[in-house]
């Protein structure tokens, strides 16, 4: 778990680590990386960085809350469709986090983010949608489910398509969905 605070230090310090794991993931796969890696490329103590995460996953957590978060914060698409093309857009930025997070077995760290941001993203991403809380919580799963599934296979394949066609291939997925869930 990480425990950054809302001070200046805290962020600056949490920003140095986030920092120096990007310089080690250059050299080494995120398994290999250690807290002595992260102190050296980060210039922060190891009193400092334990005090902000308990452990290196942590600092993956870290990242995708602030990768999501920003997200949302800057989002003001209206259009649905334009909502997925902006996700896939945000997080294909971030490239090196997603591959790193697919690679190392951390995956589950982006369900846990997501749904701890569940409410914001089904606003996001279902806005005219009138579900009740019980139905909110499966659409949430299963979005995210699906928005996780798309980025891994984007990964997979190299990174080769573009937000407009992952946004494309979640609406033929889903649709093919429910045409089998319908028929």
């Amino acid at each position: 778990m990480f425990h950054i605070k809302k001070d200046k230090r805290s962020q600056a310090s949490a920003a140095l680590v986030v920092s120096g794991l990007y310089q080690c993931l250059e050299s080494k796969p995120f398994e290999k990386i250690t807290i002595a890696d992260i102190q050296k490329a980060s210039s922060v103590g190891r009193a400092t960085f334990y005090r902000l995460f308990d452990r290196l996953p942590d600092v993956l957590s870290y990242e995708c809350d602030n990768v999501l978060c920003q997200f949302i914060k800057s989002n003001t698409l209206v259009n649905t469709s334009d909502q997925f093309i902006a996700f896939f857009t945000n997080w294909m930025t971030h490239d090196v986090l997603l591959e790193t997070l697919m690679t190392s077995g951390n995956s589950e760290l982006l369900y846990v983010v997501f749904r701890e941001h569940a409410a914001e993203l089904g606003k996001l991403l279902s806005p005219k949608a009138e579900l009740s809380p019980y139905e909110t919580d499966f659409f949430i799963n299963i979005a995210t489910s699906a928005l996780i599934g798309a980025l891994a296979t984007w990964i997979k394949h190299d990174r080769r398509e573009t937000p407009d066609q992952l946004t494309t291939m979640m609406r033929v997925t889903l649709s093919t969905v429910n045409e089998s869930l319908n028929g």
